[in-house]
């Protein structure tokens, strides 16, 4: 399960050249890496964090994989669903496994869905802005919440969609929400 934002918001902390960070879906801390073959049910995470930086680990969050609830949202609600994985581990957030946002050296966009089931990208985002705001951070942070969207907030329609039941319920206002996020996002960064 590759982060993509928390990997562009740990750079933007680390490497002051960085002048702006994009953050879609994301998390707040570094998490352990994921191990076993492409099959997702051999997957689990390991206790070594997902990202290293000149060559030395990052303190990070673990969790268990358990497939059971996943399939039996799958079956009972036809609804696709991994936020449960972080719920438990996150009660007892160690707060060294946190992305130190406030060292980033640029303006900040964080965009997610309000009900992203894949983690809490709205509990993440809450937390990195009260952060920034604690450390009084310099520069802008914009944040971009969107109700009918599902965890992909990209402008590309993939057969992955379907896994969410927001994007069958409300596919029109899903893929609006995709496309005024792009749109948002290309504007953003012309304007850093």
């Amino acid at each position: 399960m590759s982060k993509g934002a928390e990997l562009a918001l740990l750079c933007a902390s680390l490497m002051p050249d960085i002048c702006g960070v994009v953050a879609l879906s994301p998390m707040h801390c570094i998490w352990g890496g994921m191990h076993g073959n492409k099959d997702m049910a051999s997957k689990t995470f390991s206790s070594v964090s997902e990202f290293t930086y000149r060559g030395k680990d990052f303190p990070c969050m673990t969790a268990h994989l358990k497939y059971g609830p996943a399939i039996r949202n799958l079956i009972l609600h036809r609804q696709f669903e991994l936020s449960y994985i972080y719920e438990e581990p996150l009660k007892h957030f160690d707060e060294d496994t946190a992305i130190r946002v406030e060292n980033i050296r640029g303006n900040i966009l964080f965009i997610y869905a309000k009900e992203d089931l894949m983690w809490s990208s709205k509990e993440a985002v809450a937390y990195m802005v009260e952060r920034l705001e604690k450390h009084r951070f310099a520069f802008r942070v914009d944040v971009l919440e969107y109700e009918k969207a599902s965890h992909i907030l990209v402008p590309l329609n993939p057969p992955k969609l379907k896994m969410f039941k927001i994007e069958r319920q409300y596919p029109e206002d899903c893929r609006h929400s995709r496309e005024v996020a792009f749109r948002k996002t290309v504007r953003w960064i012309l304007d850093i």
